[in-house]
């Protein structure tokens, strides 16, 4: 059995209208709510030890709270170019290339693709119509092995986001 977070980066600046989309950093909403979301993986008792990353700013930001809430060290955690903005089945990809030691991922990355992975994931369930910045859903799967870690044998197991953290 595979367990796997599925994160999307934090609220973002857009105080420079000229600044590449890639290079964005987190804003000051988005600091809070990595800090609050971070103290809440840590209480959690599903902790990754694997990270994998878009390699854009704000994602890597993003994973340097999640990093510090599981406690990971820089060897584990892996920064991939591209997973900036990537498709649902390149996301996929992500997972199922996870190094086998690995028990628990957790995957910091973009939407669309996330939103319509997490959909893809509750098939034949309604599908979440948007994963909210710093949202994090974990799945667990039947999987022995992370190369088969697909829709069919995966399970939404828990879900949390910062407006629902507030609440």
């Amino acid at each position: 059995m595979k367990h796997f977070w599925l994160i999307r980066h934090a609220k973002s600046s857009w105080a420079q209208a000229d600044q590449a989309d890639f290079d964005r950093p987190l804003n000051e909403r988005g600091r809070r709510n990595g800090s609050a979301m971070a103290a809440w993986l840590g209480e959690q008792t599903e902790v990754a030890d694997w990270l994998v990353t878009s390699a854009a700013k704000r994602a890597q930001q993003t994973a340097a709270y999640v990093g510090g809430a599981f406690q990971l060290g820089t060897e584990r955690i892996a920064v991939e170019k591209n997973l900036y903005h990537a498709s649902p089945d390149l996301l996929l990809d992500a997972l199922q290339s996870a190094p086998a030691d690995c028990g628990t991922i957790a995957l910091v990355a973009h939407n669309p693709g996330l939103t319509y992975l997490v959909s893809d994931l509750l098939a034949p369930k309604p599908a979440m119509a948007n994963l909210p910045t710093m949202g994090c859903a974990l799945f667990r799967s039947q999987a022995a092995d992370w190369f088969d870690v697909a829709p069919h044998n995966c399970e939404l197991q828990l879900f949390m986001a910062p407006k629902l953290l507030a609440s």
